[in-house]
Formats: C-alpha cells, structure tokens, sequence
C-alpha cells in the first residue's frame, strides 16, 4: 500500500535522513496529515518541524509545530521544541506554558523533565528548576541538556556564578559538540564578558561541530537580539544575506533585529520585501502586524493578519492575535468569529479561550465570561489568566474564589495587589503586606503597591514605615492623589502644616469624586 500514512511516517523517522533530504520528504508527507490518526499527523509535522529548524527556517519550524498541537495538544515533542524555541527567543513564561501543557504521563521523559526545568529556571525559579534537571540526569546521564541546563542554572542563580556556568556549557558541548543551545548561551556569556574572540570561537567549533553555517548564524543573531543585542544581530543576519539575499529566515531576523534597535521602518521595509519574494510566506505579515501596531497603524495592522487567516494555512495564535487587536478596536464581532473558530478547532491554543473570556466581558456577559475563563484554565496556567479570571470574579461578587486566581497569578504584581486589596477588606493586614512587599519587589515601580503598603502600614500603627511607602508611591506616579493625600496627613498630624499643604493641593487638583479619603483632603 504505497500510501500507508503510517509506513511512511516510520520510513521516515527511521531513515537517518539529513535535514535538507528529510524536508522535502517531511514536507510532502504533511499535506496528507487527515490520512493519518491526530497522533500521527502531528508526528508528521514534528518531523517537518525539526528539519526546517536545522535549516535555519525558524518561522516554517514554529508554524510547524503549533500545527502539531492543534492535532494533538499534548504531544510531548511538539511543546518540548516548541518551548525550547521560545527559551531562545527569551519568551520564557510562554516557554514554561508549553512545557506544561505536556501530558502529565509523558512529563516523566527525560526530555519533557529538561524542558520543564528550563522553563522554571529562565522564569526565575531555579531551585525548583534545578531539581528537575537532576531528576532527568539520573535518566540519562549523558545527555548535554543535563549539563547544559544546570549551566543555566548558575547563570540565573543569585548571585550569578558565571565561571561555573561556563564549564558547565563546556562539558554540555563535550558530549555533545553540535548542541546548539550549549554554543549560543556560552558564546553570549562570554560575549558579555567581553571575551569576544572566545564567544566567536565557540560558534567556529559549532559549525565544525556540523551545525549548518547559515543555521547557526540565525540561531545566533535571533539569541542575540533576544539579549537585547541587537545590533550585533543586525551583523550576523546582513552575514547571513550576503551568502542568499533570498533566505526568509535570514530576513525575518534581520527585520526582527531593526525592530529590537528601534527602527520599525526599516523592519516594516525587510518584512515587505519578503513578501515580493514569498508572497505565502508563513508568519511574516504576522511579524509586519505587531510592527503596525507600534507605528500606530492597528487598522492595517487587522488587515495583515486577515490577509494571513486568508491562506487558511495560518496557526491558529494567528486568529487569537487578530481577536485581540479587534477586541481593543472595538470589533467585537471580528474577534467573536475568530475566537470561536479557535475555541472550536483548537481550544488548547495559548491565550485563544483567555481573550474569549475578556470579550465576553467587554460584550457585559460576565457569566459566560467567568465560563470562558474556568475552562482556559484546563489548558493554559499563566499568571495573565488567572489575574484576568481572579477580576472577573471579584465583579460577580465572588472574592473568595478570586482570592485562589490572584495567590496563581503571583508572578505578576498586579495579581499580588488585588489580591492585598481584598486582604485589606477583610482586616487581614499582616497578609496583605506580605503580598505588597512581594508586588513591590516584583515591580518596584508599582505606584499602586507602594500606595496600599502605606495604608497597610499605617493601619497597624508603623507611620514612619507607611509614610517611605508613601513617598515610593509619588515617586513612582508624581500625581497619585491618594499618596499625596496621605502623606499630607500624616505630615499635618505631625504639626508641619507647612509642609503639608503642598502634598494637600497636589491631591486636591488630581483627586476625584467617590472615594471617602477624597473629602477629608478638602477638610
């Protein structure tokens, strides 16, 4: 039967071909994905995946395996690669949701166990990172990503320990010599050491090491605009270019590192011309959307990502990535129409059933608001989601349960704040500081978590403690009225009327009607 899905799949899984043999091969197989099972069609589309992303061809890798995860959203290889792709480009608190969206049977593979571990340890968590990656290299003891991953760790360690990451990434590299990972973190350290003729020599073994030069050149310029590099990435893409003037990915990333130094311009002239060459080009009007977005252009900016759904090749973040801008055009129903087609087709997709809950709000449907929220929840666990379903709550009148979302979305200061809010109501104050002192910590320019710690304080008799909160606050938002009221006040309760009046007025001309505080500033 020569068009046995599954014998094909397996010829090719297990022929040893090389990447740019196996994607024409992978490539043809993916168009017939319905002839196979959901497990076998995503299979198919890992192994297209990772040819294309050996090939420098980042942008067909992703799309690739996003469509994975359309048919299976728990395949373990797809988010596995996926994540790691997104540790390079530095988006870490996606990286983390990929790899654990992995089914919880296959989080016990060693590869899922390293995944999961990086995710933790670029998102701050390194302890509970690091234990991981020791549970994994216990499995398989040679495996690079055991040492590459505990480098890692020292790296984002307080305080850092870079000479140990550095061997660390050395002994990965010597198990190992083409882990590209390995060569691109080390190379950036010692980049930022100044130690820019070692960092090059690190990318020279890799490409000896039978890393494809062009491949390793994008991998490089992507890392180093993901470290804020951006004009040495411009360097390596033009590198890139003078070999293919051609070559997609070279000039996605070219775009992406004008776009990192400020010229948008330029990245919206890069991508276009992309465009000419490759007019199918997957995720490139996507990239000249978000670049719209910045010059001010939202309306042509819905048009890119329509023309993108158009191909019907599109991933489905591509709709929710339309909805969003749609829902904050006021679009209502072109982002109902997308978002239901993701809900439908692909509910585990990032952020699809979130912004479903956020227009359902923004359609003053709180309870199927609330609905849509709750089953997000069964497929995504990022900070932003639970803070978005903790305030849809606390609008249904049901703080107790807000109170679990926002202690879930503590990664971000808004959660800890809203969360200390409702503390605060309840007179639960010791426990609201707590939670202010880790929003302020998180984001110390969080004039809001600055604000409500002096009230906090000031409740419990700490005045000299509440007043520096206090001064935080207005340093942080010079017209807070509220901060200025209090340290008003307490300046005045002091006996420096003087020296109080200056706070009272500032508070008396930004001040609103509602709140009882608003009155006694007056008084």
């Amino acid at each position: 039967n020569p068009n046995h899905f599954g014998a094909a799949l397996g010829a090719l899984r297990t022929g040893g071909a090389p990447p740019e043999k196996m994607l024409p091969l992978a490539t043809e197989l993916t168009t017939k994905v319905s002839a196979g099972g959901p497990g076998e069609g995503a299979d198919a589309l890992v192994l297209f995946g990772r040819a294309a992303l050996a090939l420098g061809r980042t942008a067909d890798a992703k799309n690739a395996f996003q469509r994975a995860l359309v048919l299976e959203p728990s395949n373990a290889d797809a988010n596995v690669t996926l994540g790691e792709m997104l540790l390079v480009e530095g988006r870490n608190a996606e990286a983390l949701a990929r790899f654990q969206a992995i089914a919880p049977e296959a989080q016990q593979l060693p590869a899922a166990k390293f995944g999961l571990a990086g995710g933790l340890i670029a998102t701050g968590r390194v302890p509970e990172g690091l234990i991981l990656v020791e549970q994994a290299a216990k499995a398989t003891p040679d495996d690079p990503r055991a040492a590459f991953y505990l480098g890692w760790g020292l790296e984002a360690s307080v305080p850092p320990d870079p000479a140990g990451a550095t061997k660390r990434y050395r002994d990965a590299l010597a198990r190992d010599p083409s882990f590209l990972p390995a060569s691109l973190r080390l190379a950036a350290l010692l980049q930022r050491q100044g130690r820019v003729p070692d960092a090059l020599k690190v990318l020279k073994e890799a490409e000896d090491a039978g890393a494809a030069p062009t491949a390793l050149q994008i991998a490089w310029g992507e890392a180093l605009v993901a470290a804020k590099e951006a004009d040495k990435a411009e360097e390596v893409f033009r590198k890139a270019l003078a070999s293919d003037v051609k070559l997609t990915a070279a000039r996605v990333g070219l775009a992406s590192a004008l776009e990192a130094r400020g010229d948008l311009e330029g990245a919206r002239g890069e991508l276009e011309r992309v465009l000419v060459d490759t007019p199918d080009a997957l995720g490139v009007r996507e990239r000249l959307a978000r670049i719209c977005v910045r010059l001010g252009e939202k309306e042509e900016a819905v048009a890119q990502l329509q023309r993108e759904v158009a191909t019907g090749k599109a991933a489905p973040q591509v709709r929710v990535a339309l909805a969003k801008l749609a829902l904050e055009l006021g679009k209502l129903d072109v982002a109902e129409k997308e978002l239901l087609l993701v809900a439908d087709e692909a509910p585990a997709t990032t952020e699809g059933l979130f912004t479903l809950g956020r227009l359902r709000e923004a359609q003053g449907d709180l309870a199927r608001a609330l609905q849509e929220y709750r089953r997000a929840t069964g497929f995504e666990n990022t900070p932003e989601l639970h803070l978005a379903f903790g305030r849809a709550l606390v609008r249904a009148g049901r703080e107790e349960e807000s109170l679990a979302e926002f202690e879930a979305g503590g990664a971000l200061a808004d959660a800890r704040v809203d969360k200390a809010r409702l503390l605060l109501k309840k007179g639960e104050v010791e426990a609201a500081i707590r939670d202010l002192e880790n929003a302020t910590r998180t984001d110390p320019n969080h004039a809001e978590a600055h604000l409500l710690l002096g009230n906090a304080r000031d409740r419990i008799g700490q005045s000299d403690q509440a007043l520096a909160a206090w001064r935080n606050a207005v340093r942080s938002a010079p017209d807070l009225a509220e901060a200025h009221y209090q340290i008003g006040r307490l300046t005045m309760d002091r006996g420096r009327p003087r020296d109080a009046l200056d706070h009272l007025r500032r508070a008396a001309a930004n001040a609103k009607p509602g709140p009882a505080w608003v009155t006694e500033v007056y008084f």
